[in-house]
């Protein structure tokens, strides 16, 4: 991937870079500005500077080992992507007893890694930030490859910082020390990008074991429906308390051009539950962790795990919404983070952190779940296409439409008909009327769902008539109704849990205006039952599956600027 920087100018750039006026021995950067992965000509300086080169994110450097076809090595075999070279190149001839000297930034120093191509493999340069290099049998280019390593989970150790663009300088030093001339180029790290609810799935992902078994033989043929490949993992290691997919990973895209066009990876944030205090989750973290591994996809640690956060760091925690611009004019083209805040918890610092880092999708939208017992936002917000302007609809759980439904089914002679018939804790009309839907924990929880409707109004510059309520209630916290806001989109379908209300009129009472309402939009409705497999262990469907999307527009760099800004 490369395009030719100009020819140095007595100029000084953005990042205190001097640039000297064009000589005989001048140098020049090339690298890969248009995007396109190929050479170009060169650039006016004015556009250079505006411009900036794409470099990748590769965990785990030092397992890493350059190939010939422009592909890595790596700890999962090859890295997804095509890496792009760039090239340094003297225009005169070598002065004497000279060296060339590459310089980055402060900040990037130990995250920037240097290749030097040689005439057989590749020599890794290291990441120090500066680098003295001896041409070689009076060749006047030089090859390289530049990578940067993302954070890294060390025990003991706190995370490294993403580096999410940077710099690099190069100059002529003579024998004196004397640097003759110099010329600069901008690198931006491909981010990791959250994919959203309209995004289409490739595949989905789900547990099977003795608890979600039935689950899964009824989930297979309506995933087959949507087009998706379903993924289920077995494991025999004690896992089988733990089977929240969503939990355990976050999967997004790193997207990069290359001569072939634009290249999507599978990236994923590895889980951080191991410290959660509760059920045994360090296992399925791991396994899933290696999975990813083997299976080539760029596996990132954002962070160490940690204890006495309840369930604050599990990712059912952390989602996006489709493209948006917020009603104070901030656009987010690819979607803006969700994330669930618990009174004074919230997300893993390192992981705020990295998402931060990425800028496209920040800052996040926090939306209060301290009155959810599990408290993730996947349980309080989601989003299904819409044929329309928005091109979405949210989903929000209300109480007040739980209980308008159970009284008109009172009032019309139903008190007395099963709610939750042949489940564990099966009901009357009446009984969940009373004992329930007229609490006042419930009364409160549709205050808050009216400030969370207001937030999210402002904060996705959305109108009422872009939400869609479903029916729910909560008793200490936990969903009582199987909550149809944690279901599955998937390729114009909805996957959703068997809220398994009051039959009238030979329709469940409370899965009928959701249909209703989705069916508008042109989805397809599907509801599964969720009771023993998710529902009895405080989730559902969307908690208890997981699933890899590809982004609709992989070309990131036509909406950034070269410091992470949004172009207008």
């Amino acid at each position: 991937m490369t395009i030719i920087m100009s020819d140095p100018q007595p100029n000084q750039s953005s990042d205190g870079a001097h640039r000297q006026d064009h000589q005989p021995s001048g140098i020049r950067i090339l690298a890969d500005f248009n995007h396109d992965g190929v050479v170009d000509e060169p650039l006016p300086l004015a556009e250079t500077e505006k411009r900036f080169a794409i470099v990748l994110p590769i965990p785990d450097i030092g397992a890493t080992e350059r190939l010939e076809d422009n592909r890595w090595q790596v700890a999962g075999g090859i890295y997804p992507l095509e890496v792009g070279t760039i090239k340094v190149r003297l225009d005169g001839p070598i002065p004497e007893n000279s060296m060339l000297i590459l310089r980055t930034d402060d900040e990037s120093q130990g995250s920037v890694h240097l290749f030097r191509r040689r005439r057989i493999g590749w020599e890794h340069l290291g990441a120090e930030g500066l680098w003295r290099l001896a041409w070689e049998s009076g060749n006047r280019e030089i090859t390289l490859s530049v990578v940067a390593e993302p954070s890294t989970r060390t025990e003991g150790r706190r995370a490294r910082k993403w580096i999410d663009e940077f710099t690099i300088t190069a100059a002529v030093a003579t024998g004196s020390g004397a640097e003759s001339t110099c010329d600069c180029a901008r690198f931006r790290v491909a981010p990791f990008l959250l994919t959203s609810a309209l995004d289409p799935v490739e595949e989905v992902l789900v547990i099977r074991n003795v608890r979600t078994a039935e689950f899964v033989e009824i989930f297979r043929p309506v995933v087959n429906l949507t087009g998706a490949r379903l993924r289920i993992f077995e494991f025999d290691d004690g896992t089988e308390l733990d089977v929240w997919m969503r939990d355990t990973m976050k999967a997004g895209r790193i997207c990069a051009p290359s001569p072939e066009g634009i290249g999507q990876a599978v990236a994923v944030l590895s889980g951080i539950r191991a410290g959660h205090g509760g059920i045994e989750t360090e296992t399925l973290d791991s396994n899933i962790r290696r999975y990813f591994i083997d299976s080539g996809a760029v596996v990132m640690d954002p962070a160490e795990s940690r204890a006495g956060t309840r369930w604050v760091d599990w990712y059912g925690n952390l989602e996006v919404s489709p493209p948006v611009k917020s009603r104070d004019g901030r656009e987010f083209p690819y979607g803006r983070i969700l994330l669930g805040r618990q009174k004074d918890l919230s997300m893993h610092p390192d992981v705020l952190a990295f998402l931060e880092a990425q800028r496209l999708q920040w800052p996040p939208l926090f939306i209060d779940t301290s009155w959810v017992l599990i408290g993730h936002v996947d349980e309080v917000v989601s989003f299904v296409p819409a044929p329309d302007r928005m091109g979405f609809r949210v989903l929000l759980p209300s109480t007040s439409l739980a209980g308008s439904i159970l009284e008109k089914a009172a009032s019309g002679g139903a008190a007395d008909r099963a709610v939750f018939a042949d489940c564990s804790h099966e009901t009357t009309v009446a009984e969940l009327l009373e004992k329930v839907a007229a609490s006042e924990e419930n009364a409160q929880i549709q205050n808050i769902l009216h400030e969370t409707r207001a937030r999210l109004r402002e904060g996705l510059g959305i109108e009422d008539y872009d939400f869609i309520e479903t029916p729910a209630l909560f008793e200490n916290g936990a969903a009582v109704i199987p909550n149809c806001v944690n279901g599955l989109v998937c390729n114009g379908h909805a996957i959703l849990p068997d809220p398994t209300g009051p039959r009238i009129n030979g329709d469940d009472a409370f899965e009928a205006p959701v249909r209703t309402a989705l069916t508008r939009l042109g989805i397809k409705v599907h509801f599964v039952d969720v009771w023993k497999a998710y529902h009895t262990g405080f989730g559902e469907i969307h908690c208890g599956t997981n699933e890899i999307r590809r982004i609709q527009r992989p070309a990131w760099w036509e909406v950034a600027g070269p410091r992470g800004e949004r172009k207008s």
